[in-house]
This record gives C-alpha cells, structure tokens and sequence, in this order.
C-alpha cells in the first residue's frame, strides 16, 4: 500500500556544541525544516504510521494517541501540504536555499554514478590531497623564513603593476590558474564529502546577476549529517583555495614574476569572498551551522516575498525584531553582491581601456557595460518574479 506522505522523509537529530538539533528532511521535494524538540519527538513516532498506511482511521488514531488528542489528521494533513509533503501533492517544487534567486542556470552535470564507480580513485585522491596540502603549507613557512625579503618584494611589485602590465603577462596561464581555482575549490568539496560517506548528487553551474560564475555542489540529505561533517565539507573549499595561495606565494619567492602575484591575489580573494556569510556562500552555510539558523535565508526571502506581494502589510512586519534583522541581512547580502558587479565591470573597462585601438577598444567598453547593465536588470526582474511566485 501506498505511504500517505513522501516515502523519502527523514527525522534526524544533531549534537553540536552540546546542543541538540533536529530536521524533517525530504530529498525529493527539497525539503529541510528545522524543528523543536517536541516536534522531533511527535514526528520520530508519527511518520512511520504515515509511511505504512493510507488508512484514515489508523491515522487519525495514531494521531490523536502521540498528541495526546490536541491535534487532529487534519491540522497534520494542512502541515504536510503546506510543505509541500503528500505523496500526491502536484505543487511545483520550490527553490531551496542553495539556489540563488538572482542566478541564471548554465548546467548541472550528475555525479552519482561517477562516485559510485571511481571509490579507490578517490580514496586515492583525498590521500594525495592531504599531502600536498601539508606540504604547501610546511613549504611556504619554510621559504619564507629563508626568504623573507620576497614578500616585500611582491608588495612593492603589486603597488607598482598597472593594467597595462597584465597584458604583458602569460594569459593562457593566467587563464589556467583562475581555471584551477575553481576546479580546486569544488574537489575540496567533493573528496572531503566522499571521505565522510557524502553521497554526491551534482554540480551546477550559473551566472549570478547574468554575469559571475556561480558554481555548487549538491549532496544527498545534506543536513542528516552532523555538523561537524558539514563544517568540514563547507570549509574544504575555502581551504584548498589557501592552499593553493601558499603554492603560487611560494613559487613567487624562488621564481619571481607577475603572474605568481595575481594567482595569488584571486584565490585570496576567492577565500574572502567565501567565508563571508552572504548570499548562498560557504561562509553563510558555515555561519548557519555554527548559530544553529539553518533555512534562515529561505525565511527571509518568504518574508521579502510577504512584503512584496502585500505592501501594506510592512509597518506590521517592522514591528518584529526578527524581521528586521532579516531585512538588513537581505539589503547587505544583496548590496554586496551587486557592489562586487559594479567592481567587475570597472576593473574589466579599466582592462580594456589599455588596449592599443580606439575603435575596438570602445566597442569592446560599451558591449561589456551594456552586457553587465542587461545581466543585472533581468536578473534583479528574475528574482522579483520568483519571490513573489513563492
């Protein structure tokens, strides 16, 4: 017989930092609710009833006998459907809060099959990976102990380079070492996930605003792991992008050049720019995990999304303290993420203005600004349409 609800829910609890924290998780719907301790002792009891029959009367008692007769089916059913959870529900699926509703998707490529087939590969990997690292690092102490006259040497060469000089510069291994930054922050992931028997489920690739290349990984009930799991997995990105900064700072000290520097600086800022806790960054995930807010990003766009479809509803909602910490956070997340645009068509037209002809040097200036200019405005009508479809 068929369940009554999807037959993929989970009741999960986690201890952190000698706190308990508690999930109804559903893979296939998208769903991860944070719940109260009373309601992670109601449903641990109540979802295999659920699970095994559709039969109104065996529900209804089991109902009445775990809430001790204060809840009906009814007001269960109501809860399941709201959340989008019935076996027969046709409701669309919603975004969830790995996805950036200001984001574009270019691909998703699955990665299941490959986890499953190359275990000894990636074991072998991770073991490579781990070593390399404690190199890097042990490496670049070193160096810089014998050679600390070099890093003011890069400091002084990077106050004195110009745009000029970068076109001067090695571009396709320029354009290999950005390549491998992401390519080296996304394997972080995906081995410290399989060292912890994370199953994989894809990666997926979008433009933020139209223009920035987004990149993230999704996992299979990502939050019935313990925390401490998540935070490793989270911080391994950010972790190999340090690594890899140590490598091209080394590099730097035995064999100087320019191109060292600005390897460098991208992966410095590519750590700074994901351990800050906006947007759907790894700093956001990894601030969520550690002040127990998971799914908090998903309630403040349901409260911008309240806001938008109900304007005169606002004052009431500024009356919540709650709400209004969640407005900040949505203006700085989103100012942020707009600023960085606004800096990327800036250092791309200062590029370009070097360039030796007028003609194309213009073209190029313009079609870029009014690449970016189109990129934003369609994503930021993109993300109005989607908040207030939630």
């Amino acid at each position: 017989m068929s369940s009554y609800i999807v037959d993929d829910i989970i009741i999960t609890d986690d201890k952190f930092c000698g706190k308990y924290k508690y999930f109804m998780i559903s893979e296939s719907r998208g769903k991860y609710i944070k719940l109260r301790k009373s309601q992670y002792e109601f449903y641990k009891n109540l979802i295999p009833c659920f699970l095994e029959t559709t039969d109104i009367e065996k529900l209804e008692s089991a109902v009445q006998k775990y809430s001790q007769g204060k809840i009906s089916l009814e007001n269960i059913s109501q809860t399941f459907q709201k959340h989008n959870l019935l076996r027969e529900s046709v409701e669309e699926r919603k975004g969830t809060v790995e996805v950036e509703f200001s984001s574009i998707k270019v691909c998703e490529i699955p990665l299941t099959q490959f986890q499953k087939e190359h275990k000894k590969l990636l074991r072998i990997m991770w073991n490579m990976m781990c070593l390399i690292s404690a190199l890097s690092i042990v490496g670049c102490v070193v160096l810089l102990f014998l050679r600390h006259n070099g890093l003011l040497g890069m400091i002084e060469s990077t106050q004195n380079n110009s745009w000029r000089d970068i076109l001067n510069m090695n571009i396709p291994l320029l354009l290999l070492g950005m390549f491998w930054c992401i390519a080296g922050h996304e394997i972080g992931h995906l081995l410290t996930a399989d060292h912890y028997e994370m199953e994989w489920k894809n990666i997926n690739f979008a433009l933020r605003w139209g223009i920035s290349l987004v990149y993230y990984v999704k996992y299979k009930n990502f939050y019935a792991h313990p925390s401490k799991v998540k935070l490793k997995i989270i911080l391994a990105g950010t972790a190999m992008n340090m690594i890899q900064a140590c490598v091209y700072f080394s590099l730097y000290l035995i064999f100087p050049s320019v191109e060292s520097v600005v390897l460098l600086t991208i992966n410095l800022l590519s750590t700074l720019n994901n351990i800050l806790p906006k947007g759907t960054s790894d700093g956001y995930h990894a601030f969520c995990i550690l002040a127990g807010l998971e799914g908090i990003r998903w309630k403040m766009l349901k409260l911008i999304s309240e806001i938008i479809k109900y304007p005169s509803n606002f004052i009431k909602l500024f009356r919540n303290r709650e709400n209004i910490l969640l407005l900040l956070y949505f203006g700085c997340s989103y100012f942020i993420s707009l600023f960085s645009c606004y800096k990327l068509l800036i250092s791309s037209n200062n590029y370009l203005s070097v360039l030796n002809e007028d003609v194309i040097r213009n073209v190029c200036i313009w079609g870029f600004t009014i690449y970016v200019c189109f990129g934003v405005c369609y994503s930021l009508n993109k993300l109005i349409r989607n908040l207030k479809g939630m």
